[in-house]
């Protein structure tokens, strides 16, 4: 795969660019106990984390919703009763003010990540952002980040909203790595999320990019099929988010990487 060859990158954000993996983890356990400890489930009933976390890697992969309703309902598949307790707008409506908790302590790029966006600018590349994420949770995750952009506590703005901290900081990411064609899709623009291509095709849209000088970027098997799914059909699978090397090829990344800077090699 020569980079030379194609014009666009479309790339995800969570345990790709951006290493929220813990906070995700434990923002989505702790945020699952709080509903559970709020519809009187007892204490013995509430599952401990290394189980929640091995029923979330199986539930991994779309919007915030449903990986929370797909967790639990695989926690308590053999508790009905339970499971009617639940209210999932509820619970996953109390999952941000949990995460900004605990962000600014998890949140980190991952090695290379600066250097890898002056990269796309350098080279006049295209780019795309297509998570599964909210605006809040873009601005707030690669604002903790990207120190250089001066923008740590501008999720914590409540002068603003969402989609317009979304459109200040993207404006100053593509100022700041001199990235002219740069777009951000958020689970705020689609109807329907990874594996399903629409946030992809949306991406190609609005970048004006044709999807054979395309390269899709990401860290999980719902990127891949994604990609597939809108005729991208060049993938980069990276190996330090949530799915590793083999499962990455196994589900069709042309390449892997460990690292962003293993990107361009």
């Amino acid at each position: 795969m020569n980079i030379s060859n194609f014009d666009t990158v479309i790339s995800d954000a969570d345990g790709t660019l951006v290493d929220t993996v813990e906070l995700i983890r434990k923002g989505q356990y702790q945020a699952l106990i709080n509903h559970l400890a709020s519809r009187q489930v007892s204490r013995n009933q509430l599952p401990n984390y290394e189980y929640f976390e091995e029923a979330l890697h199986q539930s991994i992969g779309g919007d915030t919703y449903s990986t929370l309703r797909k967790t639990a309902s695989l926690i308590y598949e053999n508790f009905p009763e339970i499971l009617q307790k639940l209210d999932f707008d509820e619970l996953n409506n109390g999952l941000s003010a949990v995460q900004d908790q605990l962000a600014p302590s998890l949140v980190k790029a991952y090695d290379g990540l600066s250097d890898f966006l002056f990269e796309v600018g350098r080279r006049h590349l295209k780019f795309a952002i297509v998570t599964s994420g909210s605006p809040h949770h873009i601005v707030r995750n690669f604002g903790l980040a990207l120190p250089d952009l001066a923008m740590r506590k501008f999720y914590e703005d409540q002068s603003l909203g969402d989609q317009d901290k979304l459109a200040i900081f993207q404006e100053k990411v593509r100022n700041h790595f001199g990235i002219k064609g740069l777009a951000i899709i958020t689970c705020h623009d689609v109807a329907a999320h990874k594996p399903d291509p629409e946030s992809i095709l949306l991406a190609l849209t609005k970048l004006q990019s044709m999807p054979e000088k395309t390269i899709g970027l990401g860290d999980h098997v719902v990127d891949i099929e994604a990609c597939r799914n809108a005729q991208v059909k060049h993938f980069v699978g990276v190996s330090h988010g949530f799915n590793t090397s083999p499962q990455l090829k196994s589900a069709g990344a042309e390449r892997t990487i460990r690292t962003l800077a293993d990107f361009w090699r």
